[in-house]
């Protein structure tokens, strides 16, 4: 049992499982689970109960049965007591302070990675305000590497990237049977074994996937092969959450990715629906909190920057997100023509919304594709984008440069 109490009233919470879905800031999907907290006071006296709970807790009560979840299984034996000591003493509430100290800075991050269970990293982004969960994910960079200079043998334009065809992992196994030329593993994943199982997938058909795409030795620079999205609500659609928050599950996927050493991992935050994320609010607060919880286990984390018509949020929503995104220092995001997914009915963010970021924040394209990028002749030798790389919106922003 867990609770406090505020101005005489006593809140209680039965267990751990119940006291981080109350600590959740409002979301439509922890609504739609009946597990929300009933009013802004209880979700407050939650959060003031969580940030008094000892790290230590969430090492001894499991929110879904060990015996039962392959995943849980994973995230307790694959934890490292030994990253986890320096901060074993601290209460959720310490950790935050300490995360915002001097501190932590990129090479202590580093080390705590796999000391953090998820679980961890969703409990403290709980009680992070946004401007937060900004800065102590900007101090935490994720580097990966596939390929660097030359993209695939025949590819036209030499483009220094790699490919990767939205398949389900058994159809890709496949093909990497017939040797063919696979580059990156794509597979959409959630936080417990039932919401796996909802997607035709386990563990060990991901370390096979795994060890076939390594086998092809197709990379030049690194051996991340592998690519995974997610999303909040996931498992509450498949009936596969344990009465667990949307956020908490979505953060236990992302202790499924980093066992797999992704090159890449994509939240597609407001793709599942209003269902799950109302509206532009809600939309903007589970991407922060997704960018980093991620981050704060280790993985290179991006995001779809996207909302379904339906939703209540436009693309000025997006606009913000993407530039807190970018403050927060976000891996990646999607680009697609007009922002427009005209295929899967739902807006993202286009080209030229990448291009602004990077002027805005004096951001670069990886360093291989802006040699690249020179080569063919859209940027200069200063680094400057040339007129026909640009649409003609940006024109008077380049005269001014």
């Amino acid at each position: 049992m867990y609770g406090t109490t505020i101005r005489g009233t006593r809140y209680r919470f039965p267990d751990l499982k119940s006291l981080m879905a109350k600590a959740t800031p409002l979301r439509s999907g922890d609504c739609l689970a009946g597990i929300a907290a009933t009013s802004a006071a209880e979700r407050v006296a939650a959060q003031m109960a969580l940030a008094d709970l000892p790290l230590s807790v969430f090492l001894n009560e499991a929110l879904v049965p060990y015996e039962e979840d392959e995943v849980t299984r994973l995230i307790f034996d694959s934890h490292d007591r030994k990253a986890f000591a320096p901060i074993a003493p601290l209460t959720v509430g310490e950790f935050r302070d300490w995360l915002l100290s001097d501190a932590a800075d990129e090479d202590s991050l580093a080390a705590l990675t796999f000391g953090l269970t998820p679980e961890m990293a969703a409990a403290v982004s709980k009680i992070c305000r946004n401007q937060d969960l900004i800065l102590i994910a900007a101090k935490r960079r994720v580097v990966t590497r596939f390929r660097n200079t030359l993209g695939l043998r025949g590819e036209t334009l030499n483009i220094p990237t790699q490919s990767c065809v939205l398949a389900h992992v058994t159809t890709t196994l496949q093909l990497m049977a017939r040797q063919a030329p696979v580059d990156l593993v794509f597979q959409s994943i959630g936080g417990t074994q039932a919401a796996n199982a909802s997607f035709g997938i386990d563990l060990a058909l991901l370390r096979e996937a795994r060890e076939a795409a390594l086998s092809l030795k197709r990379g030049t620079i690194g051996d991340n092969v592998m690519y995974f999205e997610t999303g909040q609500g996931s498992a509450l659609s498949a009936n596969a959450h344990w009465d667990c928050d949307q956020q908490t599950l979505e953060a236990r996927a992302y202790g499924v990715a980093r066992i797999f050493d992704p090159l890449l991992i994509n939240t597609v935050v407001g793709f599942i629906g209003p269902e799950y994320l109302f509206d532009g609010k809600q939309i903007t607060r589970a991407a922060l909190e997704d960018h980093f919880c991620g981050k704060l286990l280790g993985l290179p984390m991006g995001c779809d920057v996207c909302y379904t018509n339906h939703a209540e949020a436009d693309q000025n929503d997006m606009d913000d997100l993407l530039t807190l995104l970018a403050v927060a220092g976000v891996n990646y995001v999607m680009g697609v023509p007009g922002a427009d997914d005209v295929m899967l009915n739902y807006q993202s963010t286009s080209y030229h919304d990448v291009l602004a970021v990077r002027r805005m924040l004096n951001l670069a394209p990886a360093p291989e594709f802006a040699q690249w990028l020179t080569d063919v002749g859209l940027r200069d030798a200063r680094g400057e984008l040339q007129p026909q790389a640009l649409p003609a919106s940006f024109a008077p922003l380049l005269e001014r440069a």
